[in-house]
Order: C-alpha cells, then sequence, then structure tokens
C-alpha cells in the first residue's frame, strides 16, 4: 500500500515542479513550526492553515524525479497540527489526489477540501473564520490563521488577498513566481 504521506512515490497525480520548490517549501516547513511550536499551548478557539492553491499534495522535480511533500501535506504533517485546514485547487484530478492523501491523516476530520477558483472559494473560508471569531466563549481567544497563497502565475487575484488580510490574526505567506 502506497504511504500517501511520505515524500516518495504513491501512484497519484503530482505537480511538476523546479529545483526552487524545495527550497520554498522548507521554508514553508519552518514557518509552520515556529507558528505552531509558539502558538500551540494558547487558549484560540481555532488554528487555521488555509491553502488556497494546494494542488495534489505532492510534488516532483523535474530534472531530478525526486518527490516531496507539497503545502498541503506539509501543514497536515507538522509536529503540532493545526485545528482545521482549508484545502483549495481548481483541478479536478488535483484535488482527488490531495482527498486521497488526506484520507491517509487522522486529522483528515479537520480538512475542509473544495475544488473550485480560490478567488471565489476564498468567501466561503472568511464567512467560516469570521464565525468562529464572533461566538463568545469564556476564556478562548478567536481564530488564529495561517494562509498560504503560492500562485504559479496570475491566477490569484489582489481582492482575495485583501479579503484574507482583512481578517484578524491572520498570517499570510505569499510567492511571488517571477520568471528571470
Amino acid at each position: 500500500m502506497p504511504n500517501y504521506l511520505a515524500p516518495e512515490e504513491d501512484g497519484l497525480t503530482t505537480r511538476d515542479s523546479g529545483e526552487w520548490t524545495e527550497e520554498k517549501l522548507d521554508y514553508l516547513m519552518r514557518y509552520i513550526w515556529v507558528f505552531e511550536t509558539s502558538m500551540r499551548a494558547k487558549p484560540w478557539r481555532e488554528r487555521h492553515y488555509i491553502d488556497l492553491l494546494a494542488g495534489p499534495g505532492k510534488c516532483r522535480i523535474e530534472r531530478t524525479s525526486q518527490i516531496l511533500l507539497g503545502s498541503p501535506l506539509i501543514a497536515l504533517t507538522t509536529e503540532h497540527p493545526f485545528t482545521d485546514y482549508f484545502f483549495v485547487d481548481i483541478d479536478h484530478e488535483n484535488v482527488e489526489a490531495l482527498r486521497q492523501r488526506c484520507s491517509e491523516s487522522t486529522l483528515a476530520p479537520t480538512v475542509t477540501l473544495k475544488e473550485g477558483d480560490c478567488n471565489i472559494v476564498v468567501d466561503e473560508i472568511v464567512h467560516h473564520i469570521r464565525a468562529v471569531d464572533n461566538r463568545r466563549i469564556e476564556g478562548a481567544w478567536p481564530s488564529l490563521n495561517l494562509a498560504f497563497l503560492d500562485p504559479e502565475g496570475f491566477e490569484l487575484r489582489w481582492d482575495t488577498i485583501a479579503k484574507l488580510a482583512s481578517i484578524n490574526r491572520m498570517d499570510m505567506v505569499i510567492n511571488f513566481p517571477i520568471v528571470v
């Protein structure tokens, strides 16, 4: 049986990626570790991880064929997990591969996986977070949120970033792809 949560071939689709991907994902992994390690003991109602361009969950480096965990699986397999995950991708094949991979995690019930345009689906995510923050719970702080935005081109609109930025306690890691 394939190990869907390990950086190895599992027979499902992968995202073809360049050599820079390993370094980018390493920075993300370290950021998540610091974020969750420092905040997990605080009385947050929920800690959300949002990946609006999640892809299939694994990357294949084109030059070497090395398999890496993609951003959603890095977040899902971190030492100190988030309470909720929102993964979005417009490509059906990517969504189904990510769904299969996430199903192997004990955290699968905390994953919301949406197929669609991230610029539209973001409204549902923002609505959920605002609902969490509007609940009155004695001794609990509102939500804490981390969004990873990694477009391959121009598919991410600025108003989508503004919607996420309008939420209090929202960290955003944004990768701007450029070709030199």
